[in-house]
């Protein structure tokens, strides 16, 4: 980072095209693992196609910006990484990687659906499979993406 502090791009401009380049990858490589197993597998297609997509940017940019706020913040290169690796293994917990929402405790479900990747795990299932749409995930989404790249682009610096 101190090599590109030299240049003339901005601080904010790296920041934003390595969010927009990192979902961009992020979104090509779930199609292709989504068509994969669609093809390969016999998985069912999502009802709402649109949704989906949407629901997954967001997510992505949420989770990506909490990621710069860690990385902007911590002293080391080590202790982002290893800060980052604490939120991440939470966050897949609460998303249902290794209890299930349904199996969860109810006051579990609903801590759960507060943070990003829950309330993306449920927002995604619901549009997945045809559910009623998730207006209050996708509002806990949007309340996590905005002040999360906001302060990403707030303590983003060179050194």
């Amino acid at each position: 980072m101190r090599r590109l502090g030299s240049t003339p791009i901005s601080p904010h401009r790296i920041l934003a095209s390595q969010l927009i380049v990192s979902t961009v990858s992020l979104v090509g490589r779930a199609f292709i693992a989504a068509c994969a197993a669609m093809l390969l597998l016999g998985a069912q297609g999502p009802q709402s196609v649109l949704l989906v997509v949407a629901t997954f940017c967001l997510s992505a940019i949420a989770m990506l910006s909490l990621g710069s706020i860690i990385a902007a913040r911590a002293s080391s290169a080590q202790s982002a990484n290893g800060i980052g690796m604490l939120v991440f293994i939470a966050s897949l917990f609460f998303a249902g990687v290794w209890t299930p929402g349904q199996l969860m405790s109810e006051p579990l479900r609903q801590v759960a659906g507060l943070t990003p990747l829950g309330a993306a795990s449920q927002s995604l299932s619901a549009a997945w499979y045809g559910q009623p749409f998730p207006v209050v995930q996708l509002l806990i989404l949007i309340a996590w993406t905005i002040p999360c790249a906001y302060l990403a682009y707030r303590t983003f610096r060179w050194r």
